[in-house]
């Protein structure tokens, strides 16, 4: 029985999600656009270091130490496998290592809509779909090398396989966000919360958490295993995580206003602006004053409404018990056959809550204020604003009843026309910010122009690898273990860090048989360069200029064309004394001031 009831329940559940064939051509089209929107991205800028640095553990992964025993990673490892076996099959390049974010972030525009559609109905879906085609958060970070979107489209399918029921596939993925990024744990109560709404009884909600622990231990437990194989001479990532953003502790309350702001100022790029949200905003106003409209009907409409509703009420008294079986017999075929999911609140209320707990948590804790932690946020903005615009249409979609006059009929079906005018120019105005993050105009993301021009100084540099080369450095850490990879490993470049010049200047004196070369950004010289480099007889002469950065050779300066100078006695003593201070030069009277002759 138990079995047969499951089977009903699943059919039914796929006739809901089924979409229209135009239901599926609009889908198709905006998720189209959502990937145009991301696409342009994709080689626009040069790496942002940390996805320098994700890439470069992926190569020595793959190639040299897949335990990671000398170089620690701080992210669990499952991005960086993806990336070092994308690496081998198609060459270790920054589209590559985007690519799958890409596609990532363009699926999660077809989960978000599937998740709607489920919740609050076929257009909901594709107002979702749409809003997640449009977010500005989602576009400026789906062509990156961040392990966020990985773990954001995992964390949503998780959401949409406890959704369906799917829960041992629902605790696979969400192992996979976890794995992922440490940050996909914050999933797990939004996915619990969710998959309660869809249990029946204390029996099941036992069988279901068996279904999703198996399932999540299927992926945590292998790279767990992994893990502990390096506890012995390297430290753990998520160690290491916690380490390096500033350790997981509560904030002194005197910080918590002062990062509230700091997240706000981050979160407002959300929904595309502030400002974009008053349209909505409006809508709900102009549909709250439906339900005062009514309220104000002449009282003899009102007493005619009573007195027909009574008449009804008796005439239906008498058939209530000949139809009360037959209702109860065709209930499940009726909740079958319906095409249109009931209305529901509770995911709504749901995401809310979450949302706004997620945002608490990093205002009170000492996590640092990083754009990409609010990612989260962005699959959830839209499924709320979809909820919001489809209780708005649903709000006015009614006719009025009988009772009403007909003006007020004329008036509230205008009010709805209002309301979904407003709406209409809501989706316009979010394409405004949609194209800024296209165009990389936004402060979000990965990096945006300051970084320019670090692919060719590196392409200049391997072209000649085969002289061993020292190449200097202070803002390249992270780029140039990645994108000179083969050579530092084969030792033919040797990349070494200078915090300032006078380091610069005495290293480059002490190495004079090998070629020098400094690569200096322009938004980080180096102060008092050539008069370090002077003084120990060196020069540097530019060789190249791209992008926000030049290189420079450190060579030696030619001998001076001018006289030579030696440190003599004074004038004042005569010619013999001279040879006897120079015969007891050792002694208490030797000279102790010299004077500079200039032989003629």
């Amino acid at each position: 029985m138990l079995a047969a009831d499951a089977t009903t329940r699943r059919k039914a559940l796929s006739r809901q999600l089924a979409l229209s064939l135009d239901a599926r051509a609009a889908l198709l089209g905006v998720t189209l656009a959502g990937f145009a929107l991301r696409l342009a991205l994709l080689d626009r800028f040069a790496f942002h270091p940390d996805e320098a640095i994700y890439s470069f553990w992926a190569l020595y992964g793959r190639n040299v130490d897949p335990l990671f025993l000398q170089v620690w990673p701080d992210k669990p490892p499952l991005l960086i496998w993806l990336l070092g076996w994308l690496f081998d099959l198609a060459g270790a390049t920054p589209v590559m290592a985007r690519l799958p974010n890409l596609v990532f972030s363009t699926l999660t525009i077809v989960i978000a809509g599937a998740l709607a559609r489920y919740w609050w109905g076929e257009r909901a879906g594709l107002l979702a779909a749409l809003l997640m085609t449009l977010n500005p958060f989602a576009i400026s970070f789906a062509a990156t090398a961040f392990t966020d979107p990985l773990m954001v489209f995992a964390g949503l399918v998780a959401l949409c396989a406890a959704v369906r029921r799917r829960f041992f596939w629902s605790g696979v993925w969400l192992g996979v966000a976890v794995m992922t990024k440490q940050q996909g744990l914050l999933f797990a109560p939004l996915v619990l919360a969710v998959a309660s709404c869809e249990l029946r009884g204390t029996r099941e909600f036992a069988a279901v958490v068996m279904r999703w622990s198996i399932g999540l231990m299927v992926v945590v437990a292998p790279i767990m295993y992994w893990d502990s194989l390096r506890w012995a001479v390297a430290p753990s990532p998520w160690d290491l995580g916690a380490r390096n953003a500033a350790g997981f502790a509560l904030a002194a309350p005197e910080q918590w206003l002062p990062r509230l702001w700091a997240w706000l100022d981050l979160a407002r790029y959300l929904p595309g602006a502030v400002w974009i949200w008053l349209p909505p905003l409006a809508a709900i106003i102009v549909s709250m004053s439906r339900k005062l409209l009514a309220s104000r009907q002449p009282a003899i409409l009102t007493q005619r409404r009573k007195d027909a509703e009574k008449r009804r009420e008796s005439a239906g008294e008498n058939l209530s018990l000949l139809f009360s079986a037959n209702l109860r017999a065709t209930a499940p075929l009726h909740r079958q056959n319906s095409a249109q999911p009931a209305f529901q609140f509770p995911p709504a209320v749901i995401l809310f809550i979450w949302a706004v707990g997620f945002l608490t948590l990093h205002v009170v804790t000492t996590v640092q204020v990083w754009d990409r932690y609010l990612l989260p946020l962005a699959p959830v903005t839209a499924l709320l604003g979809a909820f919001v615009a489809e209780w708005l249409l649903q709000r006015g979609e009614g006719r009025g009843a009988k009772g009403e006059a007909f003006v007020q009929r004329i008036l509230l079906r205008r009010l709805h026309s209002v309301v979904v005018l407003l709406l209409a120019v809501w989706l316009l105005l979010l394409t405004r910010p949609a194209i800024e993050a296209a165009q990389g105009r936004l402060p979000i993301g990965g990096d945006r122009g300051a970084y320019t021009g670090v692919e060719e100084v590196a392409a200049w540099l391997a072209a000649r690898a085969d002289a061993a080369p020292v190449v200097y450095h202070r803002t390249l850490g992270w780029h140039f273990p990645f994108l000179l990879f083969a050579p530092m490993q084969d030792g033919r470049i040797d990349v070494r860090w200078v915090p300032s010049a006078v380091q610069l200047a005495d290293n480059a004196a002490k190495t004079p048989h090998r070629p020098r070369y400094w690569v200096e950004a322009d938004w980080s010289p180096a102060r008092d360069l050539m008069m370090q480099l002077a003084v120990r007889g060196l020069a540097a002469q530019e060789r190249l200029r791209v992008g926000r950065f030049t290189l420079y050779e450190i060579v030696g300066t030619p001998p001076s064309s001018t006289s030579w100078r030696a440190c003599v006695p004074p004038r004042t003593r005569v010619f013999a004394q001279r040879w006897r201070m120079f015969d007891i030069e050792s002694g208490a009277d030797a000279p102790n001031r010299c004077t500079v002759e200039t032989s003629r």
